[in-house]
Parts: structure tokens; C-alpha cells; sequence
């Protein structure tokens, strides 16, 4: 293998599993063309012009890329994330909406899904995200993938992540993309998810594209998002209720550092099913209606302090999400102890509380990714420290998602982060005391989510509409 050949690849190799700063690639002699391949290009194509070059200028180019491999070999950043993709319709009412009268509202289109919220913020943010999404090769997915790429493109994601999101190789042709509908109204928000079709295909689709994740990376990735599977329902003959995720904790159990926030089609199996399950999950993220219908089969577990006590009694690191309240949770260094983090904005700021769980979950995801790894690649643990910096930056990405309508309309890189964390109250301390001393508190926010947090199976009705089977959440 001659020269050319062998620091090109050596190149786009190590530009699989790093990203390279655009900035000094444009700035090399001939580096358009090295742009070009960080931007899926050929890299037959960048071999054929470089030789066309006087042996002078090959040498330099060389050189100057053997430098940036050498100099530039930050801890690798690879943040596999599974879960839903789906098209928002997003309706906003000035006034709160009445059954059966006529209301005049205001139409948006944004993309949503908890698979693709966490992988626009994670690009957005300069993490490197690699997404496994339920959505099919129809104009909705590809409008959703074409958007990811575009934000991987914009934040200088590695070469791996492009490559992953090739389309011919990504979009399944056994599924659909469904669409969801958002109402947004001064006081509340509903939600009506169309169900996708053909997921008797995704645990299959899913392994397939773990395969090739692996294979670019040539390893196993740092942190693991399982988010809402909706193949994990138990509706499927050639899936069991809860496989896919299961799957993926055999898999990469003591391997990645695990995260879940899991969706309504895993959550109903309840916490009998799944508690087996919990010690492969290193955080344990659910909101406070969501962990109403996870404990929905424990007629013991009938409020907020008794899943606090449920969580610590198994050592979990768990948290759930007060939409726009902030979040409580457990931490298995601090038995019988709740961490709180109350809110950095005020109410009347609040705009909309879509996919504010996303986002925290996503800042979860981008402080433990930034943290040092041992050689396996896997944090050698998520203690109390890393866990609460990780709370603190979820309740800053949740707070400033709070601010815009939709959950992935607008997107906050490193720089809005820290501003808007400087502009707000982000260094409000989190309270953490024990769970009998602050009994009343915990009382408290489970009042007031009271008039929400009936999601019990009796209010998981579909909807019929037009273009299918509707979940009304």
C-alpha cells in the first residue's frame, strides 16, 4: 500500500470514531477535498486528486494528517440511541380547548420521537449519536433522517455517524413512519400518537443496525439510550413483550454504561416484569405520570414516596422528571435519601413541556459520555458526584426546552447552553435529604400531578383517525 493510500485510510479511520475540527481541515493545503470525505464523500476520489498532485504537496498533505491523528485523539464519543421517530403536527390554541367547540389554532411541523430528540440534541451539543429509529423508508422517514443528517453535517459529527445514516442502508421498508399531533393550550397539552405498522420487522432491523454500528466503530459504545420501543409491546408474535429492550441490556450489560427512559409499550409490562431487569440499567429515567402506570400492577407503591423507597430499597439511580417541576431522585451510594432538583425557571416563562424529558435525558447522556472511562470502555461507576452533575444539567436542558414549542424545534449548542445556564438560576443547589424527612414535599408534588398522572390502563384509549389507530397520552 503506497503512502497515499495507507494516511487516507489511516485518516478516515480514525475520523470514524473522532471528530475532526473543520476549521483546521479547510485550512490544509488541498483540504477541501478532506472535508469532502468527513462529508460522506469518496474517498477514491480524494486518493485520484491527491495524486495529482507534485510530490511536494503530497508530502505535506500527508504530513499535516498524520499530525492531526497524532495530536488529536480525545476520548471517543459514541452514544448509541434506540427508540421512536415520528413527525409532529404541532396545534397551538390561545385559549384552553372545550369538547366540541371550534378553536382556532396555529399550525407547525417538527420531528419528534424520543430516538430522534435524543439524537438531534446529543449532535447539537458536539456528542456523536448514533440512532436506531422506528420509522420506515416513506417521505416522513426520510425527512427525518435527512434532518439528522443535516445537524450531524452542521456540528461536525465524526465520519462513523454519517456513514451510519447512509440511507440505502438505514431506512426499513417493512415499516412505516407514523405522525403524532400535539395540542398546546395555555394550561395543558395532549398528545395523540399514531401507532407505526410493521414492527414485527424492528428487532431484526434493530440487530442489523447494531451490526453495522459495531463494525464502524470497531467496538462497543460508550453510553446506551434505550428509549420508547414500541416493538416491545407484546403485540407481536415474533416478539415478546419487553425483548428488544432486554436484548439490548444482555448485550451490553458491564460493556456501555446503560440509560433508559422507557415509552408507554414497555412501561405497562410494570415493575414486577421489569424489576429483574433493573440492575443492568445505570440510570433509571421515567416522568412522574409514566412511573404512576410503571407501578400501576403494585397495589404497595401508591404514591411518590413509596417508589423513592421502592427504588432505594433495590439500589437504583433512578429519576423522574416533574415536566416543567423540576425532578426527584434516588442514588444507590445514599440509601433512604431523595434528591431534588427544583426548577430554574418561573411558570409564566413556560411555553411548552414537550419533550422536556428528552432533553433531560439527553444531558444526562452528554455529561456521562464527557467522563472518564476505564479500558473497557464502561465508567467505572456513576457515583453520587457524576450522578448529581448529571441531574443539575438535566434541569437545565429540560428548563430551556420548556421555552420553545415542540421537543426538537430548536436545538442548543454547547454556547446556548451555558448562556442560558448563566441567565438563569442554574446553580441552585440540589436538596438531598432523607426520604422521612421530606415525606411532605414528595406528598405534595404527588397532589399536584394528581389531575395528571392517571395514566392508568383504563385511560390508554385509542383514538380513532383518519390515517389510523391514535393513543390519546
Amino acid at each position: 500500500m503506497d503512502g497515499i493510500v495507507k494516511t487516507l485510510t489511516r485518516f478516515v479511520k480514525f475520523s470514524k470514531r473522532h471528530r475532526i475540527d473543520r476549521g483546521i481541515v479547510n485550512a490544509l493545503p488541498y483540504g477541501n477535498v478532506i472535508d469532502l470525505i468527513l462529508n460522506g464523500g469518496s474517498v477514491d476520489d480524494a486518493i485520484e486528486n491527491l495524486r495529482r498532485e507534485n510530490a511536494e504537496k503530497q508530502k505535506e498533505m500527508l504530513d499535516l494528517l498524520e499530525k492531526i491523528i497524532r495530536e488529536n485523539k480525545p476520548q471517543p464519543d459514541d452514544i448509541l440511541v434506540i427508540g421512536s421517530g415520528n413527525v409532529e403536527n404541532i396545534l397551538t390554541a390561545t385559549n384552553d380547548i372545550v369538547v366540541a367547540e371550534k378553536h382556532t389554532v396555529e399550525r407547525s411541523v417538527s420531528h419528534g420521537g424520543s430516538g430522534t430528540n435524543y439524537a438531534l440534541r446529543l449532535l447539537a451539543a458536539g456528542h456523536d449519536a448514533y440512532p436506531i429509529l422506528s420509522i420506515g423508508d416513506d417521505q416522513y422517514g426520510q425527512e427525518i433522517i435527512s434532518r439528522i443528517v443535516q445537524q450531524a453535517k452542521m456540528d461536525g459529527a465524526s465520519l462513523g455517524v454519517l456513514d451510519f445514516l447512509n440511507v440505502d442502508k438505514y431506512l426499513s421498508t417493512e415499516m412505516s413512519t407514523p405522525s403524532t399531533t400535539i395540542v398546546v393550550s395555555p394550561n395543558e397539552r395532549k398528545m395523540y400518537s399514531e401507532k407505526p405498522s410493521g414492527l414485527a420487522s424492528f428487532k431484526k432491523y434493530m440487530e442489523k443496525q447494531i451490526d453495522r454500528f459495531q463494525k464502524i466503530i470497531e467496538g462497543y459504545p460508550s453510553v446506551v439510550m434505550i428509549g420508547h420501543i414500541f416493538a416491545d409491546s407484546g403485540e407481536y408474535e415474533n416478539i415478546d413483550k419487553g425483548e428488544c429492550t432486554i436484548s439490548l441490556l444482555t448485550r451490553y450489560k458491564s460493556r456501555s454504561t446503560i440509560c433508559t427512559n422507557f415509552g408507554y409499550s414497555q412501561l405497562k409490562h410494570g415493575s414486577k416484569f421489569w424489576e429483574q431487569h433493573l440492575p443492568c440499567i445505570d440510570i433509571f429515567q421515567l416522568n412522574i405520570m409514566e412511573a404512576k402506570l410503571f407501578f400501576s400492577d403494585d397495589d404497595t407503591v401508591l404514591n411518590l414516596v413509596d417508589m423513592m423507597n421502592w427504588f432505594t430499597d433495590r439500589n437504583i439511580n433512578a429519576v423522574i422528571t416533574l415536566d416543567k417541576f423540576g425532578a426527584v431522585a434516588t442514588h444507590s451510594d445514599i440509601s433512604k435519601c431523595a434528591i431534588i432538583g427544583w426548577p430554574i425557571i418561573d411558570r409564566n416563562e413556560v411555553v411548552d413541556a414537550t419533550g422536556a424529558g428528552d432533553a433531560f435525558a439527553s444531558a444526562i447522556l452528554s455529561i456521562i459520555s464527557s467522563a472518564p472511562r476505564n479500558r473497557q470502555n464502561k465508567l467505572v461507576k456513576i457515583d453520587e458526584e457524576l450522578f448529581r452533575k448529571a441531574i443539575k444539567e438535566g434541569r437545565i436542558w429540560s428548563a430551556e426546552a420548556c421555552m420553545h414549542f415542540g421537543a426538537s424545534t430548536m436545538l442548543p449548542n454547547k454556547s446556548d447552553i451555558i448562556e442560558f445556564s448563566n441567565a438563569n438560576k442554574a446553580s441552585l443547589p440540589l436538596a438531598c435529604n432523607p426520604i422521612s424527612g421530606c415525606e411532605d414535599i414528595l406528598k405534595l408534588i404527588d397532589i399536584a400531578f394528581s389531575e395528571q398522572v392517571n395514566v392508568t390502563k383504563k385511560n390508554q384509549k385509542n383514538v380513532t383517525a383518519s390515517k389510523g389507530s391514535l393513543t390519546a397520552s
